[in-house]
């Protein structure tokens, strides 16, 4: 089993993100900024190395905006955050298939990508705030 991970920015519309912020400043009034991205967790029935580069193409090309084909990344811009950021990532539940997944997946299998067996999808939240913060892990 292994899972690809792939990015694309902007998770909502701006003007949902900007609601978004409004309503995270009237938690905190020290935070600042709100960025977001959508993150595919595809996993894989055999290691990361099985699909050749003809298939990721496909699942590329699958899960890209038709109107912004490059906008899909391998990974993700939040690679380098500071002391004034935090990330927060909603979903996927591990624990079970959703039905959006099985779906996926019989799109991934009419289109010759069987080995893909779940696509599960999460919102990532870059939160920055006007000084550094200190989150506790829970």
């Amino acid at each position: 089993m292994c899972i690809l991970r792939f990015f694309t920015r902007e998770a909502f519309s701006a003007h949902r993100t900007k609601e978004i912020l409004a309503k995270l400043k009237l938690v905190d009034v020290n935070v600042q900024d709100l960025s977001t991205e959508v993150c595919y967790h595809v996993e894989l029935a055999e290691g990361c190395d099985y699909l050749n580069i003809n298939q990721i193409k496909i699942l590329q090309w699958l899960l890209s905006s038709p109107l912004q084909p490059h906008a899909l990344r391998n990974e993700s811009m939040y690679k380098l955050i500071n002391d004034d950021q935090i990330i927060i990532e909603i979903g996927p539940r591990f624990n079970f298939s959703t039905a959006d997944s099985s779906n996926s997946v019989q799109i991934c299998e009419s289109v010759g990508l069987h080995d893909v067996v779940r696509l599960e999808v999460s919102t990532r939240f870059l939160i920055t705030f006007n000084q550094a913060k200190s989150v506790s892990k829970k």
